[in-house]
């Protein structure tokens, strides 16, 4: 039993007086008495639905009397103000919905924990929980495990614009194609404390583990960068994190064991289409052909067009070891920390200056080839990274790509340059998305 640490709502224990109980059998347990009152907290001012997978047909989604389907719970929930769905410990089947069409703005579903309550979508084809419409704002959704599904957590339509969609002590596990999407313009999602984990692949195609494609390549800048925390990614198959066309904002971020599926080389978190992103902590390891790989990282500043460039920056990661993807039909793919190129055989579709990453604080190890390939595009490096040994080059630079240090200047590493002849091939590099929400 967990320590009690809180007083129960007066409402709540009035309500147990109330109710009675027979004689010689023993007075239903008090809220700060149930083994996940530490977990749910404090009920909202709003008031809270209890739903348990233990719970009568006829509850009425009181503590001593749950409902037993979380469609139960969020009926009761739209129908009036109250504003939390208290889930209890097992396993409770079904996908849901939230929107604000049902009146879900503001609706928190919070369960017992990762490792008790579990909301289970195997076999539905569908997600386990979708959050879409651009009104929809401020949902919650913490402590409980999303099992199966397709797409097991889906954020779209611009969720979140108004107020952002929180994922908080989340599991996502076992789910087909990719665990966790957010799709469209403006659409806002926050990550704490989330493990994504063994992302089945779907007719040998792929299993991303988070995917977040908001659709701004060439607009004006972002309002707001989704942001990861604590966010784990095991088990992905063809790429760990897939990030196109947004503003990402990490910090201590793990992707592992990313393994290469049909013609997706595996790689550990891939930046593409004039993505932008502040990336601190991140520890890619055990992943093939690239532990970063970006494409036109960053994006000229709209705001300021005559200033520097808006850069993807990492700093105090850890980047490899990395091994070689295997393809069908084809040779296998390089093993490198950090990629970045414009994707066009070394040219550049702009000059190297239009993109910029720039890398601090880092360690490289492991990765067979390179530990940073710079492909038409600018790096600056700081003096305080470290490159381990092994590599056949620690710092390779091609196709009119520059190399720098933080602040301009030589760096303190050193760089092989490598003209047409010597240069790197790079597999397969940018993903088409192909409208991933609609099929």
């Amino acid at each position: 039993m967990y320590p009690i640490q809180r007083t129960a709502p007066v409402f709540l224990v009035t309500a147990s007086l109330l109710l009675g109980c027979p004689s010689g059998e023993p007075a239903p347990p008090t809220p700060e008495e149930h083994p996940c009152a530490e977990v749910w907290g404090e009920t909202p001012a709003s008031g809270r639905v209890h739903v348990s997978p233990s719970g009568d047909a006829d509850g009425d989604g009181t503590l001593d009397s749950p409902f037993s389907t979380v469609d139960a719970g969020l009926e009761a929930t739209r129908a009036g103000t109250i504003r939390q769905i208290a889930l209890d410990a097992g396993t409770l089947s079904g996908t849901y919905l939230l929107h604000s069409d049902f009146g879900d703005t503001g609706l928190q579903l919070v369960g017992c924990g990762s490792a008790e309550t579990f909301l289970d979508a195997t076999g539905s084809g569908s997600p386990a929980i979708e959050v879409g419409g651009a009104d929809t704002a401020d949902v919650l959704i913490r402590d409980l495990a999303l099992v199966g599904g397709r797409r097991s957590f889906q954020v779209s339509g611009g969720a979140g614009m108004l107020g952002p969609i929180v994922m908080q002590g989340v599991d996502v596990l076992d789910s087909v194609r990719v665990g966790v999407l957010i799709d469209g313009f403006a659409t806002r999602v926050d990550l704490y404390d989330v493990l994504v984990q063994d992302i089945g692949n779907e007719g040998g195609n792929y299993g991303w583990g988070i995917s977040i494609q908001t659709g701004r390549q060439l607009s004006a800048a972002f309002e707001y960068p989704v942001v990861l925390r604590q966010v784990t990614v095991e088990g992905a198959e063809g790429i760990g994190i897939l990030v196109d066309g947004a503003w990402v904002d990490f910090e201590d971020v793990t992707v592992a064991g990313t393994a290469s599926s049909g013609q997706v080389l595996g790689r550990g978190l891939q930046l593409q289409n004039w993505s932008m992103g502040y990336i601190t902590g991140l520890r890619s390891e055990e992943n093939s052909d690239a532990a970063v790989f970006l494409e036109k990282p960053g994006r000229p500043d709209l705001d300021a067009p005559d200033g520097p460039p808006v850069a993807v920056e990492l700093f105090d990661s850890f980047l490899g070891p990395t091994s070689g993807a295997s393809i069908p039909g084809e040779p296998s793919s390089a093993a490198d920390g950090l990629t970045a190129t414009q994707i066009d055989d070394g040219g550049g579709l702009y000059g190297a200056e239009t993109f910029r990453v720039v890398l601090d604080g880092t360690d490289l190890g492991g990765n067979e080839r390179a530990h940073a390939l710079i492909e038409a595009i600018t790096m600056q490096v700081g003096s305080n990274n470290v490159f381990g040994k092994g590599a056949a080059w620690p710092i390779a630079v091609q196709g009119d790509g520059f190399v720098e240090a933080i602040g301009g200047g030589a760096p303190a590493q050193a760089v092989s340059e490598l003209v047409a002849g010597d240069a790197l091939g790079i597999n397969r590099a940018l993903l088409s998305l192909d409208d991933v929400v609609a099929d």
